[in-house]
């Protein structure tokens, strides 16, 4: 187009040549302008079934996580600010579980090597319960946080293990093991840190929950990761409070009624149920008896 210009200014035309020259360029601009349009037009779609939407939630969760955490960036090969949106496109697009579950898998190999792990939901809650049912270890339900600084945090100690009987309680941090401090980048691998044979020693630099700090040696112990619904009431607040185990098998709708029968007794204004160390499977109706 700039040579077409600068030949119109070197040679004299017709006004009709002129007129003929700007409308073929304004043919052409247009042409332009609706090639790029087509290119980034979207089309109109359609209304979001059930599966999508908990697709998109899991797709958004799964970049929110990364963009907050990963802290390998700097060394990956794609655009971060390009990708999420293409693929978000893709499952607003309409996909089946399967191929949802494929497209994750694929963007795991766009991250280097042994920097993200990818497991479904089935999987997680599987290797969790396998992994809890009877370990050797400490005897606590854990959580990890990276802000402000990467701690482990107790969201359950069991009754009667080590970790109990070594003085440590529900909301407790951990900040090093063994004097080697929590790592955002192992997650919650430190885990494996944390557990061992039953009868060695783990020394843990722990915070309680209003900031006092101190050393604590843990006698590891073999367990059964036999945890139970509780439940009671926080007056202060005129709430009913129920704590869901990990895992249960059948019965627990049944601990749940028994538990909400008991709480009605005291005629709560609010109710809290805790699901902070719960899991679902196919052994057991968490999904089913919330819904």
């Amino acid at each position: 187009m700039l040579a077409a210009r600068r030949r119109m200014r070197a040679v004299p035309v017709t006004q009709k040549a002129i007129t003929v020259a700007i409308t073929l360029l304004g043919a052409l601009f247009s042409a332009c302008t609706s090639a790029d349009s087509a290119a980034v037009q979207l089309p109109t779609p359609f209304p979001p079934t059930e599966r999508t939407e908990r697709q998109i939630r899991s797709h958004d969760a799964f970049w929110e996580g990364l963009q907050a955490d990963y802290i390998f960036s700097a060394i990956t090969d794609f655009d971060w600010a390009l990708l999420p949106s293409q693929t978000r496109r893709k499952v607003t697009a309409g996909m089946s579980d399967a191929e949802f579950e494929a497209m994750l898998r694929s963007l795991v190999d766009d991250f280097p090597k042994n920097t993200i792990r990818y497991r479904t939901r089935t999987e997680r809650i599987e290797a969790d319960l396998k992994t809890t049912h009877s370990y050797e270890g400490i005897g606590a339900y854990i959580s990890v946080i990276n802000e402000p600084n990467p701690h482990v945090i107790l969201l359950a100690v069991i009754p009667g293990s080590p970790a109990e009987k070594a003085g440590l309680r529900t909301h407790d941090s951990i900040y090093a093991v063994n004097g080697q401090a929590v790592t955002a980048e192992e997650g919650l691998d430190v885990v494996d840190r944390v557990r061992g044979p039953a009868g060695s020693v783990v020394t843990l630099d722990v915070r309680a929950p209003d900031g006092i700090p101190s050393i604590v040696s843990v006698t590891r112990g073999r367990l059964q990761a036999a945890d139970l619904l509780r439940w009671g009431m926080l007056d202060m607040a005129h709430a009913g409070f129920i704590r869901l185990p990990i895992g249960a098998g059948a019965e627990l709708s049944n601990m749940m009624q028994r538990a909400l029968e008991g709480l009605a007794k005291h005629e709560p204004r609010n109710l809290i149920i805790d699901m902070r160390v719960a899991h679902s499977s196919s052994e057991w109706p968490l999904e089913e008896m919330l819904g």
